[in-house]
């Protein structure tokens, strides 16, 4: 700190710590066990997102009285049924946009399914699967100009 002496050298070491800690606070993106809906995409299933938990807390450090000021970005490793309930499916962390040091880890957490999932119903799935291929279909055909189809002009 190019200070000369060892008083001088606290007393500069001090004035860094009041700023950090008068500047800046901890804030809780998410607790630990907290539930977030919605956010699992998984096909093939009744539902098309489910909700996950955190298993551990996501801290991050901000400037005071700054709200969540960055979105929260999930990472799947497992995004298929079925699954267990408290599986393992990934993680989840702040959008980083620059913030870190090179060399220092974006804070994470990791979360688990909330619910036992289950593959649809063989039904279920013929049905939309039929379904998505017919809008395809009709979306085509009427992004077609009228000279191209056959037999109407």
């Amino acid at each position: 700190m190019r200070t000369t002496s060892d008083k001088a050298r606290f007393a500069e070491t001090k004035k860094l710590l009041d700023y950090g800690f008068s500047s800046f606070e901890p804030l809780t993106y998410y607790g630990k066990g907290e539930q977030i809906k919605g956010v699992l995409p998984i096909r093939g299933t009744k539902q098309s997102r489910y909700d996950v938990v955190t298993k551990t807390a996501l801290y991050v450090t901000v400037l005071k009285n700054q709200a969540k000021p960055h979105t929260p970005v999930f990472q799947f490793s497992k995004a298929e049924a079925p699954l267990k309930e408290g599986e393992i499916i990934g993680t989840v962390q702040v959008e980083d946009s620059g913030r870190y040091l090179p060399g220092f880890t974006v804070p994470q957490a990791t979360v688990t399914s909330a619910a036992k999932v289950e593959l649809a119903s063989f039904q279920i799935r013929l049905f939309r699967a039929v379904s998505a291929w017919s809008k395809k279909s009709v979306k085509r055909f009427i992004n077609q100009p009228l000279s191209t189809v056959k037999g109407i002009v």
